[in-house]
């Protein structure tokens, strides 16, 4: 593993939390030059013409052609397109399967709008759980069908090109090589690839993430990630009151405040309700009045139990004003 630190980097590409920012790249492409994906980075960055074709070429022909020591070398240019922060690349050959390894449909996440300056890709908004995927970052249409024979005849005369992904070892999103991985997988042979990992963490990864989802996806898809996938308790919600916002128009929308509140809401409400912070005990107080000033018969608030050594999530309903100090009595510790 190389370890590296990216300062005063160019900012093309971006990851936060398991989730890809990456500015909009120029349409650059060269295929019978092969430039490829990496033009694309280059293409927006403040380097000259001159080096940009330079630095585009010398990695391409590299990850082809060169041994480990000088792509590393290489790399260490590449990050100087990343975010500042440490950063560490590993080696690896890996046999994949396609069907269940590859997602190649439309993630890129800019259903949104396609006007905007970024790019925007995210795990958690997939749909997909957690496995060893590989993310495509170019949409399977626009792969050149060319450019893949060209892989597959340079690797059945024994070349190893290289592919390069970002991630961790649950999931990677392929920044550039989908040409060479539709080669391999078509060959049935393993894939060589370095893979760049961010070792530091931003401050409020999280909630960076949640905010570039919700500028970029659509806004029911949103909701049902963020409502569903565990991620309510996890937010700070004083630093960022955005999501205060949501959790409010949840509480009262009148078609949401008849279902019965996961157990996301029950993480949550006893996290809030018990914080040692007085800010977050308000900040729940406030979000229990607005509960209770909503229509509430029926309604099953989450609460957690310890049945025969074994914990679990069960509801308590709402049938009655006073039935809302029971539930309170039974989150608070």
């Amino acid at each position: 593993m190389t370890e590296i630190e990216v300062i005063n980097g160019k900012n093309i590409i971006r990851y936060v939390y398991d989730s890809l920012l990456i500015k909009n790249v120029v349409n650059a492409f060269s295929w019978d030059g092969g430039d490829g994906t990496v033009a694309g980075y280059y293409s927006v960055s403040d380097y000259s013409e001159s080096e940009k074709i330079r630095l585009t070429k010398e990695l391409n022909e590299n990850l082809i052609n060169e041994d480990n020591l000088v792509v590393i070398e290489s790399l260490r240019k590449f990050l100087k397109l990343f975010y500042d922060g440490v950063y560490s690349i590993t080696f690896n050959k890996e046999k994949l399967n396609p069907d269940e390894q590859l997602l190649k449909g439309s993630n890129n996440r800019n259903n949104k709008s396609l006007l905007k300056a970024d790019n925007f890709y995210g795990w958690a908004y997939l749909g997909y759980g957690y496995k060893d995927y590989f993310i495509y970052t170019l949409q399977s249409k626009n792969l050149n069908e060319n450019r893949v024979q060209y892989y597959i005849d340079l690797i059945s005369k024994g070349k190893e090109p290289k592919v390069i992904t970002i991630g961790n070892y649950m999931m990677k999103y392929v920044l550039d090589g989908h040409h060479k991985l539709e080669a391999y997988t078509r060959l049935n042979k393993k894939v060589p690839m370095y893979n760049i990992k961010k070792l530091s963490v931003e401050e409020n990864e999280l909630e960076k993430s949640l905010e570039f989802a919700y500028k970029y996806i659509d806004k029911d898809e949103f909701n049902n990630m963020f409502f569903g996938d565990g991620l309510l308790s996890k937010v700070d919600y004083l630093k960022f009151p955005e999501f205060t916002k949501l959790i409010d128009e949840y509480i009262s929308n009148e078609k949401t405040i008849g279902k019965n509140f996961n157990h996301s809401f029950g993480e949550l409400f006893i996290k809030m309700c018990n914080s040692d912070n007085e800010a977050e005990r308000f900040w729940f107080d406030e979000r229990f009045t607005k509960i209770k000033q909503a229509n509430y018969i029926g309604l099953g608030l989450p609460y957690f139990i310890i049945e025969n050594n074994i914990g679990h999530w069960k509801r308590f309903p709402i049938i009655l004003k006073s039935d809302f100090d029971e539930w309170l009595n039974k989150i608070k510790k």
